[in-house]
């Protein structure tokens, strides 16, 4: 179910588009969740969310990582999206979970680090897509946007979508071919054009 936000900005078309993807099963063998490491955080927004969805996970027998914050007394989202990002990036976990009000300043911090997928999802759509054609690792989500029962949904998405690996792997290479391209240029970005990116 997509909320109504959600549906207004995705379009007629681009929803038509998400309904012909595959599902789990239908391009490759679901790898599960079973044994995965989750690192969660939050900025005092979205710390009640939080506390809702670690226990969550941990009834499913997930392990869960709490990155902070442990209260809601007020904070700043990036103290937060750092930890989580950097453990996701270093596999000290397999993915990631920020919440903060509207989500956005999460994932645009949690995108400053290298090896990090962040997708701000307001929808099961999204989580959907965000898994299955990007291989996102860590979903970012909004305390004040949309209401609980959604959040709870998005999350059951991203956690039951597989990557489509013979699909899109040549494409999310790119990415990081991108990052490596950047971190071995001193010039950053000034340096470094289309041609860096190899054909994979």
């Amino acid at each position: 179910m997509i909320s109504p936000p959600a549906s207004v900005m995705a379009g007629s078309v681009y929803v038509r588009y998400a309904n012909t993807l595959p599902k789990n099963g239908e391009d490759e063998e679901p790898k599960g969740i079973r044994g995965m490491k989750f690192a969660v955080g939050s900025d005092h927004t979205g710390y009640g969310l939080k506390e809702m969805l670690k226990s969550r996970l941990r009834r499913m027998n997930l392990e869960v990582v709490d990155c902070g914050t442990f209260n809601s007394q007020s904070c700043d989202y990036p103290d937060y999206a750092v930890p989580v990002a950097l453990a996701v990036a270093r596999h000290e976990a397999n993915q990631g979970i920020l919440i903060c009000a509207s989500g956005i300043g999460m994932s645009i911090t949690a995108n400053k680090i290298p090896g990090i997928r962040a997708a701000l999802c307001l929808d099961a759509t999204a989580a959907r897509l965000s898994r299955s054609i990007y291989d996102a690792n860590v979903l970012c989500l909004p305390s004040m946007l949309v209401g609980e029962s959604f959040v709870v949904r998005i999350l059951e998405v991203w956690l039951q979508t597989d990557f489509i690996t013979q699909k899109y792997k040549s494409v999310v290479q790119k990415i990081s071919q991108w990052e490596e391209c950047q971190a071995k240029s001193k010039n950053s970005t000034k340096a470094v054009d289309r041609s860096a990116l190899k054909a994979v």
